[in-house]
Order: structure tokens, then sequence, then C-alpha cells
């Protein structure tokens, strides 16, 4: 995969983990109160994993910045 494919696929994923925490917040109304502090418990790990990501995401498109032609404007 090229460089710049990875890019976006890191991307891609971050923001997939970003909507299920998003989502957290609408399903925790359906959960039992017996479940709810597994349920915060693994949500505030999404949220760690999110900001790791973030961060190595965000490094890996620095390091790859040059992988994207800024010619690739489609057909002439």
């Amino acid at each position: 995969m090229s460089s710049f494919k990875h890019v976006v696929k890191n991307y891609e994923n971050l923001a997939k983990l970003g909507r299920q925490i998003i989502q957290h917040k609408k399903d925790v109304k359906n959960i039992k109160s017996d479940n709810l502090e597994k349920a915060f418990f693994i949500q505030e790990q999404k949220i760690q994993q999110f900001f790791d990501d973030a961060t190595q995401t965000h490094q890996y498109w620095i390091k790859n910045s040059n992988s994207i032609n800024e010619f690739w404007t489609g057909h002439s």
C-alpha cells in the first residue's frame, strides 16, 4: 500500500473509533446499571486508544506528507 493510502486508512480508522466513542453516549442509556461500570471502563479505554492512535497517525502523516502529489488534480 502506498504511504498516502496508508495515511488515509489510518485517519479512516481513527474516525471510526471516534464515532464509536460518540455512539457510547446514546448506548449507555440502554445499559443495565449492573454493567455501567464495565461500559464506562471500556469507554475510557477507547478514549485513550483514540488519543494514542491520533498521535501515531499524525506522526505517520508528518513523516510521509510528501507521499501525496500536489498535482493530483484529475484529468488534464
